[in-house]
């Protein structure tokens, strides 16, 4: 009886584990090879790397310790800049498959007294969905994220040096009102970035990538939780009556 018992839960968790989200990353930004990896400017939508867009959008080199290389976002004040359209990409799927979006942001503030950068804010838009600010509860952050408050935020304040965070966005809550389909309907992300009282004008970025596999449905894990319940109950039971 104890060896069926074992079996049957188990077998129940490796059940469970066929279901739950598959942990894999695919990047979509990394900047490395200079071709801006089919990035846009938000305002003018031409690539990160038309001479249009010089000045705004640069690749550096040795700013972000552990990466070669990073795309810098230089603009004074609040603008709605870095951008992708996934479908231009054929990267529909990506999103789709996954509802994790994670994304490193650094800067120097050596030298700097006051201001603040900060991701000011995020959307998606897309077929279905229409344009959609995500809302700071949707973003967690690990690295210097204690002045975030709702959103990614840097705060300068005298000998606070080099900073950097990983943000980690959590798209699930709108992903069943997108229609889009891996070949065909659009999907858009837009950053707006902004600055001010003395901070740098920039931000630094590095990986973008989506990542967490498909979100199971509340349903599959509600009667999957009832079947775990009803096996041990079962056994628990039979073991008391023998």
């Amino acid at each position: 009886m104890n060896k069926l018992y074992k079996y049957s839960l188990t077998t129940l968790i490796a059940s469970a584990f066929a279901f739950a989200p598959a942990i894999h990353g695919q990047v979509i930004g990394s900047w490395q090879n200079n071709s801006g990896d089919g990035w846009i400017d938000w305002g003018n939508g031409l690539s990160i790397t038309d001479p249009s867009n010089t000045g705004i959008y640069s690749f550096v080199s040795g700013a972000v310790p552990g990466y070669t290389q990073s795309l810098q976002v230089s603009e004074s004040g609040w603008h709605q800049d870095l951008s992708i359209k996934l479908e231009n990409s054929g990267q529909n799927s990506a999103f789709l498959n996954n509802h994790l979006l994670s994304f490193t942001l650094s800067v120097n503030g050596t030298g700097y007294t006051a201001g603040y950068d900060q991701i000011n804010g995020f959307a998606i838009n897309a077929s279905g969905l229409g344009f959609h600010g995500m809302p700071g509860s949707s973003f967690t952050a690990t690295g210097d994220q204690a002045s975030n408050g709702n959103l990614p935020n840097f705060y300068f304040y005298p000998g606070i040096g080099f900073q950097s965070q990983t943000v980690t966005l959590d798209y699930s809550s709108i992903l069943s009102s997108v229609t889009a389909t891996p070949s065909s309907g659009y999907i858009e992300l837009i950053f707006t970035t902004n600055n001010g009282g003395g901070a740098p004008n920039y931000l630094d970025f590095n990986n973008v990538v989506f990542s967490g596999g498909p979100v199971p449905e509340p349903t599959t894990l509600a009667l999957m939780g009832l079947g775990a319940a009803g096996i041990l109950f079962f056994f628990q039971r039979r073991k008391t009556m023998a």
